[in-house]
Protein backbone atom coordinates (compact mmCIF):
# COMPACT_ATOMS: atom_id res chain seq x y z
CA UNK A 1 0.00 0.00 0.00
CA UNK A 2 2.64 2.41 0.76
CA UNK A 3 4.56 1.75 -2.38
CA UNK A 4 1.09 2.35 -4.22
CA UNK A 5 0.89 5.90 -2.79
CA UNK A 6 4.43 6.60 -3.47
CA UNK A 7 4.10 6.17 -6.89
CA UNK A 8 1.15 8.09 -7.45
CA UNK A 9 2.99 10.99 -5.20
CA UNK A 10 5.78 11.03 -8.30
CA UNK A 11 2.63 10.62 -11.20
CA UNK A 12 0.74 13.24 -9.58
CA UNK A 13 2.86 16.13 -10.80
CA UNK A 14 3.16 15.03 -13.98
CA UNK A 15 -0.49 14.73 -14.18
CA UNK A 16 -1.26 18.08 -13.02
CA UNK A 17 2.11 19.62 -15.51
CA UNK A 18 0.11 17.99 -18.39
CA UNK A 19 -3.79 19.08 -17.19
CA UNK A 20 -2.15 22.71 -16.66
CA UNK A 21 -0.48 22.95 -19.88
CA UNK A 22 -3.52 21.62 -22.15
CA UNK A 23 -5.61 24.57 -20.28
CA UNK A 24 -3.24 26.98 -20.75
CA UNK A 25 -3.03 26.07 -24.58
CA UNK A 26 -6.60 25.93 -24.16
CA UNK A 27 -7.18 29.63 -22.91
CA UNK A 28 -4.69 31.06 -25.47
CA UNK A 29 -6.22 29.08 -28.07
CA UNK A 30 -9.55 30.69 -27.52
CA UNK A 31 -7.67 34.36 -26.79
CA UNK A 32 -6.27 34.30 -30.05
CA UNK A 33 -9.27 32.64 -32.14
CA UNK A 34 -11.44 35.53 -31.05
CA UNK A 35 -8.96 38.52 -31.52
CA UNK A 36 -8.17 36.83 -35.19
CA UNK A 37 -12.04 37.09 -35.23
CA UNK A 38 -12.59 40.57 -34.18
CA UNK A 39 -9.68 41.30 -36.81
CA UNK A 40 -11.51 39.30 -39.45
CA UNK A 41 -8.66 37.36 -40.16
CA UNK A 42 -10.01 34.21 -39.65
CA UNK A 43 -11.57 34.19 -43.50
CA UNK A 44 -8.10 32.85 -44.37
CA UNK A 45 -7.46 31.01 -40.87
CA UNK A 46 -9.90 28.00 -40.84
CA UNK A 47 -8.47 26.28 -38.62
CA UNK A 48 -9.44 27.98 -35.58
CA UNK A 49 -12.54 26.08 -34.81
CA UNK A 50 -13.73 27.95 -31.49
CA UNK A 51 -14.44 31.27 -33.50
CA UNK A 52 -15.37 29.47 -36.80
CA UNK A 53 -18.34 27.91 -34.41
CA UNK A 54 -19.26 30.50 -32.52
CA UNK A 55 -19.54 33.03 -35.93
CA UNK A 56 -23.89 32.81 -35.44
CA UNK A 57 -23.32 34.57 -31.82
CA UNK A 58 -21.23 37.05 -33.45
CA UNK A 59 -24.75 37.74 -35.53
CA UNK A 60 -26.39 39.16 -32.36
CA UNK A 61 -24.22 42.22 -32.11
CA UNK A 62 -20.12 42.61 -32.03
CA UNK A 63 -20.38 43.62 -28.80
CA UNK A 64 -22.63 40.67 -27.37
CA UNK A 65 -19.71 38.56 -28.81
CA UNK A 66 -17.10 40.86 -27.60
CA UNK A 67 -18.58 40.34 -23.92
CA UNK A 68 -19.54 36.65 -24.42
CA UNK A 69 -15.52 35.77 -25.84
CA UNK A 70 -13.99 37.88 -22.81
CA UNK A 71 -16.24 35.95 -20.31
CA UNK A 72 -14.91 32.55 -21.81
CA UNK A 73 -11.69 33.63 -21.90
CA UNK A 74 -11.84 34.36 -18.53
CA UNK A 75 -13.26 31.02 -17.46
CA UNK A 76 -10.51 29.06 -19.19
CA UNK A 77 -8.24 31.58 -17.40
CA UNK A 78 -9.01 30.83 -14.04
CA UNK A 79 -9.43 27.00 -14.86
CA UNK A 80 -5.37 27.00 -15.80
CA UNK A 81 -4.65 29.28 -12.26
CA UNK A 82 -6.67 26.57 -10.49
CA UNK A 83 -4.25 23.69 -11.70
CA UNK A 84 -1.16 26.35 -11.26
CA UNK A 85 -2.15 26.20 -6.95
CA UNK A 86 -2.85 22.36 -7.55
CA UNK A 87 0.80 22.17 -8.72
CA UNK A 88 1.98 24.73 -6.13
CA UNK A 89 0.16 22.43 -3.38
CA UNK A 90 1.37 19.23 -4.61
CA UNK A 91 5.35 20.22 -5.16
CA UNK A 92 5.64 22.15 -2.20
CA UNK A 93 3.90 19.57 0.22
CA UNK A 94 5.91 18.14 3.19
CA UNK A 95 5.32 14.73 4.17
CA UNK A 96 6.57 14.47 7.65
CA UNK A 97 4.34 17.84 8.90
CA UNK A 98 1.78 18.00 6.39
CA UNK A 99 -0.46 20.59 7.65
CA UNK A 100 1.17 23.99 6.78
CA UNK A 101 0.05 27.97 6.65
CA UNK A 102 0.98 27.98 2.96
CA UNK A 103 -1.09 25.02 2.06
CA UNK A 104 -4.38 26.52 4.19
CA UNK A 105 -3.60 29.23 1.78
CA UNK A 106 -3.47 27.78 -1.26
CA UNK A 107 -6.25 25.68 -0.76
CA UNK A 108 -8.46 28.59 0.19
CA UNK A 109 -7.44 30.50 -2.76
CA UNK A 110 -8.84 26.66 -4.97
CA UNK A 111 -11.67 27.29 -3.15
CA UNK A 112 -12.46 30.90 -4.38
CA UNK A 113 -11.14 30.17 -7.82
CA UNK A 114 -13.66 27.25 -8.35
CA UNK A 115 -16.44 29.52 -6.82
CA UNK A 116 -15.72 32.39 -9.10
CA UNK A 117 -15.28 29.74 -12.36
CA UNK A 118 -18.65 28.41 -11.12
CA UNK A 119 -20.29 32.28 -10.77
CA UNK A 120 -18.75 33.11 -14.13
CA UNK A 121 -20.10 30.03 -15.52
CA UNK A 122 -23.63 31.01 -14.59
CA UNK A 123 -23.20 34.36 -15.44
CA UNK A 124 -21.91 33.42 -19.12
CA UNK A 125 -24.40 30.90 -19.34
CA UNK A 126 -27.44 33.64 -18.71
CA UNK A 127 -25.92 36.33 -20.97
CA UNK A 128 -25.76 33.57 -23.32
CA UNK A 129 -28.99 32.86 -23.48
CA UNK A 130 -30.37 35.85 -23.62
CA UNK A 131 -28.69 36.82 -26.70
CA UNK A 132 -29.19 33.10 -28.28
CA UNK A 133 -32.49 32.65 -26.56
CA UNK A 134 -33.31 29.33 -25.28
CA UNK A 135 -33.76 26.99 -28.33
CA UNK A 136 -30.30 27.83 -29.81
CA UNK A 137 -27.78 27.78 -26.50
CA UNK A 138 -28.73 24.19 -25.92
CA UNK A 139 -28.29 23.36 -29.99
CA UNK A 140 -25.31 23.42 -32.28
CA UNK A 141 -21.55 23.13 -31.64
CA UNK A 142 -21.83 26.54 -29.14
CA UNK A 143 -23.64 24.34 -26.65
CA UNK A 144 -20.15 23.16 -25.35
CA UNK A 145 -18.75 26.45 -24.58
CA UNK A 146 -21.36 27.56 -21.86
CA UNK A 147 -22.41 25.75 -18.27
CA UNK A 148 -20.57 23.56 -15.85
CA UNK A 149 -21.00 26.28 -12.78
CA UNK A 150 -23.11 23.52 -10.65
CA UNK A 151 -19.96 21.63 -10.82
CA UNK A 152 -17.93 24.00 -10.08
CA UNK A 153 -19.62 25.78 -7.10
CA UNK A 154 -19.58 22.02 -5.58
CA UNK A 155 -16.10 21.44 -5.83
CA UNK A 156 -15.41 24.86 -4.10
CA UNK A 157 -17.10 23.90 -1.36
CA UNK A 158 -16.11 20.46 -0.63
CA UNK A 159 -12.33 22.31 -0.90
CA UNK A 160 -13.89 24.95 1.23
CA UNK A 161 -14.93 21.90 3.66
CA UNK A 162 -11.99 20.58 3.33
CA UNK A 163 -9.68 23.82 4.48
CA UNK A 164 -11.55 23.50 7.26
CA UNK A 165 -10.41 19.92 8.30
CA UNK A 166 -6.94 20.93 7.02
CA UNK A 167 -6.84 24.20 9.55
CA UNK A 168 -8.04 22.18 12.54
CA UNK A 169 -5.08 19.52 11.45
CA UNK A 170 -2.76 22.45 11.34
CA UNK A 171 -3.96 23.63 14.60
CA UNK A 172 -3.20 20.27 16.24
CA UNK A 173 -0.05 19.84 14.67
CA UNK A 174 1.18 23.20 15.66
CA UNK A 175 -0.31 22.68 19.35
CA UNK A 176 1.63 19.38 19.23
CA UNK A 177 5.30 20.64 18.40
CA UNK A 178 4.94 22.93 21.65
CA UNK A 179 4.10 19.95 23.79
CA UNK A 180 7.45 18.47 25.29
Amino acid sequence: MVSQSKGLIKILPLISWLIFLALCFKAGAKFFSFLFSILDVSKSLRIIVATYEMKEIKAFGVGNYIILNMLLIFIWVLKAVLFYYIIKIISKVNYITPFTANLLKNISKIGNIALTIGVASFITTAFATWILGEQRVSAGKTAEYFGGGVEYILTAAIVFAIAQVLKRGWELQSENEFTI
